[in-house]
C-alpha cells in the first residue's frame, strides 16, 4: 500500500515523495511463510529503475518486507568529451535529507542490481535505515551499499557476498558503521581498504565498519546451494602467511 505522493516514471523507477512527504509498504508476507514479492524488469527488459525514497511520511509506512528486488538501478556513461567516469544510479536508493525518518529494510533479497545495490546519503537531516535478515547476492558493481554517514546505515543477521570488491563502502566520519552478526562469504570475513593481496576477499572501505561477532556461516545456505566448500588459500611472503592454508568459503555464485 501507498500513502502520499508515489510515483513512477517511464523508465519504470518508483519514487517515494518529493515536494509532499509519502510511504510505500511492500510486503509478500500475506503469502505467507517464505514467500517473496518478487520486483524485477519488465519481461524483455534487462533493468528498471529501481526505488527512490526521497521524503518519507513515516517509518511504518517505507517498510520492505520479504520482498526481491532484482535487475534494478542504470548506469549512465559520460557524455562525449565528459573527462568523468559515469554515473551510477542504485537499485534501492535512500535520499530522504528531510525527514530525519527511520525506517526498516526486512527479510529483503537484492540481487542483479546494475550499479549499486543500495545507496544511503540522508544529509544531515538524520535517520537510521536498518536493514535485517537480508540477503544481497549476484550484484557485480562495486561497491554494492554505500552510505557517505556510517551512522544512517545499520545492517544485522545478514548474508552479503561480493568476493575480491568493497561490499560496504563509507567515509571516516568519526562514527562506526554498525554491520554486526552478518556473513560475508568467507568465515574470515571481510579486509579493511585495500591491501595488496586479499584472495578474493570481500571489502569495506574508508569508514570505521563494526563487524564483529562474525557469523561461521550463511543465515540462507538454501540460497547458495552447498552450504560451504574447502578451497585453498595462499599469501605471499611480503604478508609472511604460509602458503596453502584453507578456509571455508561459501560458493561465488548463490
Amino acid at each position: 500500500h501507498q500513502q502520499g505522493t508515489v510515483r513512477r516514471t517511464h523508465g519504470g523507477a518508483i519514487f517515494v515523495g518529493g515536494r509532499a512527504a509519502a510511504g510505500l509498504h511492500v510486503g509478500g508476507a500475506t503469502g505467507g511463510a517464505g514467500h517473496y514479492k518478487l520486483l524485477t524488469a519488465t519481461p524483455g527488459q534487462a533493468r528498471w529503475g529501481g526505488i527512490e525514497y526521497d521524503v518519507v511520511a513515516n517509518g511504518a509506512d517505507a517498510t520492505l518486507r520479504q520482498v526481491t528486488v532484482e535487475k534494478a538501478g542504470q548506469f549512465i556513461p559520460p557524455t562525449f568529451g565528459c573527462d568523468c567516469n559515469g554515473t551510477a544510479i542504485a537499485g534501492l536508493r535512500v535520499f530522504d535529507q528531510t525527514s530525519g525518518t527511520s525506517f526498516l529494510f526486512d527479510s529483503l533479497i537484492v540481487r542483479q542490481s546494475i550499479t549499486i545495490a543500495l545507496d544511503v546519503d540522508r544529509g544531515s537531516a538524520g535517520g537510521v535505515l536498518t536493514v535485517l535478515n537480508s540477503q544481497f547476492y549476484q550484484n557485480s558493481y562495486s561497491p554494492m551499499i554505500k552510505s557517505p554517514a556510517s551512522a544512517q546505515l545499520v545492517i544485522h543477521g545478514s548474508d552479503l557476498y561480493d568476493y575480491g570488491r568493497v561490499i560496504i563502502e563509507s567515509v571516516n566520519d568519526g562514527d562506526s558503521l554498525h554491520a554486526e552478526d552478518n556473513w560475508w562469504g568467507d568465515v574470515r570475513g571481510p579486509v579493511f581498504g585495500f591491501p595488496r593481496d586479499t584472495f578474493g576477499l570481500p571489502k569495506v572501505y574508508t569508514a570505521p565498519v563494526a563487524i564483529t561477532p562474525l557469523r561461521s556461516g550463511p543465515f540462507f545456505p538454501s540460497a547458495v546451494g552447498t552450504p560451504v566448500e574447502v578451497v585453498p588459500l595462499g599469501e605471499d611472503s611480503v604478508q609472511g602467511a604460509q602458503v596453502g592454508t584453507y578456509g571455508l568459503r561459501t560458493p561465488l555464485s548463490p
